[in-house]
């Protein structure tokens, strides 16, 4: 400890004598030289620190200008270690036994369409036995907060093509990867590839590296997963400026801004949103061929124009002439007022909001109004204090906003937060729904064309759209709409409620955010849960799996049936002899007959057309 100590005096006194050159005077050459001694000690050097870089299919090269988050941990530590714990940084990894969310310490056998496949760990390593090809060992991990995919050897050369099953966290177990994700029931097993599927928002710098000559992939990243360099720009030239610890320290005291270098939190609201756009937004190169060969890693850095580098993509961008191709439905993306329907998209609903359009200044809504990568609980990056309606008030004065007069609702309940009415859960990824990022006023009127649940019937799913439209007439002054005819039934019943219609009626898309729905806290709080369980029953043999999985959740929240046991997966047959369980339990604990009939009439008028939500 002693000879600890006579070392750090030693280097704070070269330090303060290396600053009296420069004209500092005493008490500040001793501050600044005490706070740095602690970087110049042997052991706390800049530079990344040197990792095993086994064979993962991907070369990882910090090189030339970009350095690594491993550079910035020296000088930035608390930033380093904010991020280190969020889910950006673990969205891609090595797929090692020590670093996956799975523990896999005994055999795994899996059965996909009558074949079997097999995980095995070796040491740190996990191999899978496929049924053609034999065994390969799973280089990547892509997820680690709601689900978790892998990626193994493909079949052209330095490509990467997923494993067929995911690990679902929530429930703790493996998947098809066709049943997660929402898509029809008998939609080929398309090819998901790493290099280019994935690693454009999933890794720092991507590069593609495909010879369209030779159809091989050499694929390049700085780093994997989402790194500093992704938001800040590339490190080299920081690095460089600041590998004098005197004058390191003499910038920091001085305050000075580094050219070099980008902080998101001192550019313009719409230039700072473009940084999270370039992963959280429909885009589509617009040189296809070089991002073929290098990815955005030379034609976009943050700070600059999202624009010059890609598309973003819009129904109205995508029906001009020369617009890019795609191979998604539009349908599956946007609902037909163009708000965008799947999440992680959130930029597309930011740039379409008024607090965006119109605002102005301090007052324009940027991603950065909300979300934060260093302030925030990594679940869903929402800075302390701006959780709820703490980003609205930023701008809009709480004390009218908040009002029994504006919200109609009793102050203090759900219904009367800024959240429910003006960003209601009508994207859906992840097996759940996500708040539209298109901030906007409730409209019923709209929402019966649009397709885009309303949200007034999201928390009211009892009743009708056309009791909605009422309300907002009578509170705002909104066009009203006629009670609707029912083309499902010719009868009045309960089930008729927007809750049912968009439950059994709906597109694939809808009938996801209506299973969530009914198992929402809001939902719960507006309506109660006794009249919830026989509709989540008929959702229980939806044609699609990931709206079974939803469903099977929110029936889970209601009385009686916590206990249920369902699978998702199974065969036609056990999953309506569950949802029949789920019926007769109902019926006999209420007293009460389904409507059958009704139900029937619903599902009878079904919207049946193919959906497949590209997260």
């Amino acid at each position: 400890m002693l000879g600890l100590a006579i070392s750090v005096a030693l280097v704070v006194g070269v330090i303060a004598w290396l600053l009296r050159s420069r004209g500092v005077a005493w008490r500040a050459r001793l501050g600044v030289a005490g706070a740095m001694a602690v970087a110049v000690l042997p052991g706390a050097t800049l530079g990344p620190r040197p990792e095993p870089l086994p064979a993962l299919g991907v070369a990882r090269t910090p090189r030339g200008e970009y350095v690594s988050s491993a550079s910035c941990e020296s000088c930035h530590p608390s930033e380093y270690a904010s991020w280190a714990r969020t889910y950006h940084r673990t969205m891609t990894q090595p797929a090692r036994a020590s670093t996956l969310g799975v523990a896999i310490d005994e055999p795994v056998s899996l059965e996909l369409d009558g074949e079997r496949y097999t995980l095995r760990r070796r040491g740190d390593e996990i191999w899978a036995h496929l049924p053609e090809t034999g065994d390969h060992r799973l280089l990547l991990s892509t997820g680690s907060h709601h689900y978790q995919g892998y990626w193994l050897e493909g079949l052209r050369a330095g490509e990467l093509r997923m494993f067929p099953f995911v690990y679902v966290f929530e429930t703790a177990r493996w998947l098809p990867r066709r049943d997660v994700f929402l898509q029809p029931p008998d939609a080929l097993n398309a090819t998901v590839r790493w290099n280019s599927n994935c690693i454009q928002c999933h890794a720092t710098a991507g590069r593609p590296g495909h010879e369209a000559r030779t159809d091989r992939f050499d694929t390049e990243v700085a780093e994997l997963g989402i790194a500093c360099e992704s938001c800040h720009g590339p490190g080299g030239e920081h690095v460089r400026r600041h590998e004098d610890p005197v004058e390191r320290y003499l910038a920091h005291a001085a305050g000075r801004a580094d050219p070099s270098i980008v902080n998101p939190s001192r550019l313009p609201s719409d230039r700072a949103s473009m940084i999270c756009g370039q992963c959280h937004a429909y885009t589509y190169p617009r040189d296809e061929e070089d991002w073929w060969k290098r990815g955005y890693a030379q034609s976009f850095r943050p700070g600059q124009d999202l624009g010059v580098s890609r598309f973003l993509l819009t129904p109205g961008k995508l029906h001009t002439t020369g617009s890019p191709e795609i191979d998604a439905d539009l349908e599956s993306l946007f609902f037909p007022d163009g708000t965008v329907r799947v999440g992680g998209r959130e930029y597309n609903g930011l740039v379409a909001s008024a607090c965006f359009e119109r605002g102005d200044g301090a007052r324009r809504l940027s991603c950065l109004s909300c979300h934060s990568m260093h302030e925030s609980d990594p679940d869903d990056q929402l800075v302390k204090g701006r959780e709820g309606d703490g980003g609205c008030v930023q701008c809009h004065e709480e004390e009218r906003y908040a009002k029994e007069a504006h919200t109609h609702h009793r102050p203090g309940s759900l219904g009367s937060a800024c959240l429910g009415c003006h960003m209601p859960k009508t994207t859906y990824a992840l097996l759940k729904t996500i708040r539209s990022h298109r901030i906007d006023s409730p409209d019923a009127s709209a929402a019966a064309w649009s397709e885009r649940p309303n949200a007034c019937n999201l928390c009211h799913l009892d009743r009708r759209q056309s009791w909605a439209a009422a309300q907002l007439y009578d509170w705002y002054g909104q066009t009203p709409i006629p009670a609707p005819q029912d083309s499902a039934s010719s009868f009045d019943s309960e089930l008729l409620g927007a809750g049912a219609e968009w439950l059994l009626a709906g597109d694939a898309g809808e009938r996801a955010i209506a299973a969530a729905a009914l198992g929402s806290a809001e939902g719960h709080a507006t309506t109660g849960t006794a009249w919830e369980a026989p509709l989540l029953a008929r959702a229980l043999d939806d044609p699609y799996a990931a709206v079974r999985i939803v469903a099977y959740r929110s029936l889970r929240t209601l009385p009686g049936f916590q206990d249920l046991a369902y699978d998702p997966i199974a065969p036609p047959a056990l999953r309506s002899r569950a949802a029949e369980t789920v019926l007769r339990r109902w019926e006999k604990s209420t007293g009460t007959q389904f409507d059958r009939r009704a139900a029937d009439g619903l599902a009878g008028a079904r919207n049946d057309r193919p959906m497949t939500l590209s997260e």
